[in-house]
């Protein structure tokens, strides 16, 4: 069945594309493709430094633009961002036919680069959000997998060939995909009429639920930046760290599809980070002593938990303009800002303690020390605040998190008395189902709606809706409850009743009344 996943179409090959693209710019544009006489530490330092401020600022726009001008961030035109991405692709080529003009074509190349992938990221996620939530999230970790197989591919084609092709061939066809996805958008969703001034208490609850999220991905992204500098002191450990990642990016595309095959599971980002701070905590404390390989293997395992965690971040924010109802342009840009300003000082912090020359235990102690603190920090942030004494631990089924329902369990699996005794006699729900429902049952109508939510594969979202619908509470009152718009109440409402095969309320009461009898025989 997993290969049968991996069959590629145009978002998922698109956006694999791009990644690949993407990643010969993760050390300096079009950089690795060319020769190591034009990455040098000040060179590559600048662009990074352009390509950054102009990926975040770009960022920043969107944020703003989806919040005060919420129909023209659907407008963004897809053959623009190609044109940057290419202006870009092209200023970095250049100066091997233009020497003289070096720096100044590697500071544009950064600036159109940078506002090129910012804007192509937020074009991608829109696509990904607008799809079924099974779907963009299958499109997304395929489209992470074959990056990794794509972007060997351009190593194995000639550098100077490979270079052009990036500009002529790859990015027009990147664009050519994105249009292809794009036109499947249904833009009737609620996450596309939504406008965030007149919903500011939608967007103020989701991003209290969101930022630990995004400040545990944003460490990654510190961890990565770091990681970037100290690769920078050696152009061509560029190109190691990238393979290093990008081999993790394609098992952790495999493993994540395999085990979301066969299992129910949610991946929360803010305990995934507190599970493994141990783990990143003890590597950066034998930095200092590491040299050679073992610098370049660090590197690399750094990037490769930031690219797996920008994957959760997409899944999470696509996953989360369904939920609320809200842009998809606004979750990304708020997540994206916090993940990449972050790489960015993580960037500065190592540029600045390292030397244009290989490190040594007094430079790498000086990183070390920082990173542990800012590690700290992050942990200190995400778990909780202090309520008089005593720590208030974080609840974490409100702190978002990724849900994956098993892709092999029948849409409409019998109910076995075990399932029954198992689920509904329990107090509460522990383990794989706990992505359903992670609070107390109050009575046997939320036991009833956990199984049939088991049954027809519903997300935690619709399994809240069919219990408040069950209940007899009216559009109105459930959007008030759940804290989003009536519009959005609509249209879980419509997807449930289409997994459940039903037409109305009524119909819904029936099914539970079926499974309750049939359980009390």
């Amino acid at each position: 069945m997993i290969l049968r996943l991996f069959q590629p179409n145009s978002a998922s090959f698109g956006y694999g594309l791009f990644l690949a693209l993407n990643a010969t710019s993760v050390w300096g544009g079009g950089f690795p493709l060319l020769p190591m006489e034009f990455q040098t530490f000040s060179l590559l330092t600048r662009f990074f430094l352009v390509q950054s401020t102009a990926f975040g600022v770009a960022l920043l726009i969107c944020l703003l633009g989806a919040w005060y001008y919420p129909r023209l961030t659907q407008r963004m035109p897809i053959l623009g961002c190609v044109a940057l991405l290419f202006l870009g692709s092209l200023s970095l080529i250049a100066p091997l036919y233009l020497p003289e003009y070096m720096s100044p074509l590697v500071t544009v190349g950064g600036l159109f680069l940078g506002v090129g992938s910012a804007l192509f990221f937020v074009l991608w996620q829109r696509v990904f959000a607008a799809q079924d939530a099974d779907e963009g999230k299958l499109n997304l970790i395929i489209g992470t997998g074959y990056s990794a197989l794509l972007y060997t591919i351009l190593h194995v084609i000639p550098l100077a060939v490979a270079a052009f092709m990036i500009a002529f061939i790859f990015i027009p066809l990147v664009g050519l995909c994105l249009i292809l996805a794009t036109r499947q958008i249904d833009y009737r969703q609620p996450m596309f009429e939504d406008v965030p001034r007149l919903n500011a208490p939608v967007y103020r609850q989701t991003v209290r639920n969101q930022w630990r999220s995004a400040l545990c991905v944003g460490c990654f992204g510190f961890m990565s930046g770091i990681a970037r500098a100290l690769a920078l002191v050696d152009p061509s450990m560029g190109t190691i760290v990238n393979f290093v990642s990008m081999a993790g990016a394609l098992i952790s595309a495999l493993v994540l599809i395999f085990l979301w095959t066969r299992y129910t599971f949610t991946f929360n980002t803010v305990l995934s980070f507190r599970t493994i701070f141990p783990l990143i905590v003890t590597s950066f404390l034998i930095l200092p002593f590491l040299t050679g390989f073992g610098l370049r293997l660090f590197a690399g395992l750094m990037y490769m938990f930031f690219i797996f965690a920008s994957m959760i971040m997409m899944i999470q924010c696509a996953q989360t303009s369904r939920d609320y109802g809200i842009s998809p342009f606004f979750i990304y840009s708020f997540f994206g800002m916090i993940s990449f300003m972050l790489q960015s000082l993580g960037f500065l912090i190592g540029n600045l303690s390292a030397p244009a020359i290989e490190p040594g235990f007094a430079e790498l102690s000086i990183i070390a020390l920082f990173s542990v603190w800012f590690l700290a920090m992050t942990l200190y942030l995400v778990r909780g605040h202090l309520r008089g004494s005593a720590v208030a631990e974080l609840d974490y089924s409100r702190a978002g998190g990724v849900e994956f329902l098993a892709l092999e369990q029948a849409p409409a699996a019998a109910l076995s008395e075990l399932d029954f005794a198992e689920h509904v006699a329990s107090p509460e729900v522990t383990g794989p189902e706990a992505a359903h429902n992670d609070r107390h049952f109050r009575d046997r109508v939320s036991k009833l709606c956990l199984l049939l939510a088991k049954q027809y594969r519903l997300t935690a979202r619709e399994t809240e809706v069919m219990e408040l619908l069950a209940r007899g509470n009216s559009v109105a009152h459930i959007a008030k409850t759940l804290i989003v718009s009536e519009n959005t109440i609509r249209t879980h409402s419509k997807r449930l009743y289409v997994k459940l095969n039903i037409h109305k309320r009524q119909d819904l009461l029936v099914r539970l009344d079926e499974i309750d009898e049939t359980m009390r025989h």
